[in-house]
């Protein structure tokens, strides 16, 4: 005996061609007996033979560590009932861990008689595309559904914030003619307002606040609430959505930081023309007509909440004696007596082709500091004198609104 294998045992045949004679083995598919590689039949057992392909132990047990809940180790050894570690999930990837920790400590030997010669599955093949097609599309549904289903809410939300302008229009016109904040819809006229269709409810607060409550129109939003506060001390009106219990994904970005938006201009100012005057004027919305703020003056307008205030006057050249507008200017001004006043040096103006001279001036009335925009503008028969005053703390805003005005003016 000389320690060699029989060649029966090996599946060698003796008498075969000398290219079959490479002395290359591998293992049976059926007994697992070595034999000749590239054999047809099994010589122990007969079992047809074909030649597969060698798996690497060391991707299998990557692939049951990274990918075993979806069975790809198995798959990868041709094995087509890996797809059952999807139905158990988690206990089927802690199984998958220790089946590639196995796998890594077979045998080489061991590990080549049972995956060194694996059949081509054209089943697991399928099988592995489909897992992979469903998975990689979980993880896009997973991430994009979400974010398309928020999109979605917040441009409704901004669609109902649009549809409350009314709301908002009404509010600050109450605000402007009566000094007080309106208890409800039916104050400002919209008592049959129809809501928004995400919406369920809208309420006036104490303090002038709209509340909305969102409806089961919405279910990702369903009982949240936006709340609109304005800031009237300012022209034109802004308004602060960002109050209420609605989480931030789901309001557009001008409701997430607190600051103030401007109302639309369009719905902030208002054309003052009539027959009573021979010019028109444009003005804040929330300035409202008034009787006791000089009865000769032929136009009165104030929004007493901001403390902003004008009143005009029309003279005709034959009734002071004059056409010269510096003397006109001057005659008024000698006229205009108050405690501490004071007069800035004179600005020459134009105004829709008036010539125009602008003084400001400040004084003491009752004892209350008060910031003067005297304006003297000459037209073609008669003069126009328009006085605006506020408070020194208001007068930035103010002077915004009063130059905005001036600007605006129209001898007709």
């Amino acid at each position: 005996m000389n320690g060699t294998k029989p060649m029966a045992e090996t599946g060698i045949d003796p008498y075969a061609t000398p290219d079959n004679q490479t002395g290359q083995t591998c293992f049976c598919l059926q007994c697992g007996k070595e034999i000749l590689a590239g054999s047809a039949h099994c010589p122990f057992c007969h079992s047809a033979q074909f030649q597969g392909k060698q798996k690497s132990k060391g991707v299998a047990a990557a692939l049951g560590i990274f990918l075993g809940f979806l069975g790809a180790h198995r798959l990868y050894l041709g094995q087509w009932w890996g797809i059952f570690y999807l139905l158990f999930s988690t206990i089927g990837w802690l199984v998958a861990i220790i089946e590639s920790i196995v796998f890594l400590a077979t045998p080489k030997e061991s590990w080549q008689r049972k995956y060194g010669n694996v059949a081509p599955s054209s089943t697991a093949m399928i099988v592995g595309v489909i897992i992979a097609s469903v998975f990689v599309i979980g993880v896009l549904a997973a991430v994009a559904l979400p974010a398309y289903q928020d999109y979605t809410t917040r441009a409704k939300v901004a669609e109902s914030l649009n549809q409350v302008t009314p709301i908002k229009n009404g509010i600050a016109d109450y605000v402007s003619n009566n000094q007080r904040f309106p208890s409800n819809l039916k104050d400002i006229g919209l008592e049959n307002f129809t809501y928004p269709k995400i919406v369920s409810d809208i309420k006036i607060t104490d303090d002038g606040k709209i509340r909305m409550r969102f409806s089961t129109a919405q279910a990702a939003i369903n009982g949240e609430t936006l709340v609109l506060s304005a800031n009237h001390a300012k022209t034109p009106i802004l308004w602060d959505c960002s109050g209420g219990t609605l989480p931030s994904m789901y309001r557009p970005v001008a409701c997430r930081t607190g600051k103030f938006q401007k109302q639309q201009a369009l719905s902030s100012t208002v054309v003052i023309n009539d027959d009573l005057r021979h010019f028109e004027i444009r003005v804040p919305k929330s300035w409202s007509l008034q009787k006791n703020l000089d009865p000769s003056a032929n136009l009165q307008l104030a929004n007493l909440r901001r403390e902003e205030y004008l009143v005009s006057y029309e003279r005709e050249f034959d009734s002071v004696g004059t056409s010269e507008l510096e003397q006109f200017a001057s005659m008024v001004n000698d006229s205009f007596e108050l405690p501490q006043q004071s007069f800035k040096p004179k600005i020459e103006i134009n105004v829709n082709g008036l010539p125009g001279i602008r003084f400001d001036v400040s004084g003491e009335v009752d004892g209350v500091d008060i910031e003067y925009m005297m304006i003297y503008l000459k037209g073609k028969e008669r003069f126009y004198f328009l006085s605006f005053w506020t408070l020194p703390e208001k007068k930035k805003a103010a002077w915004q609104n009063f130059s905005k005005a001036v600007q605006s003016f129209k001898e007709i």
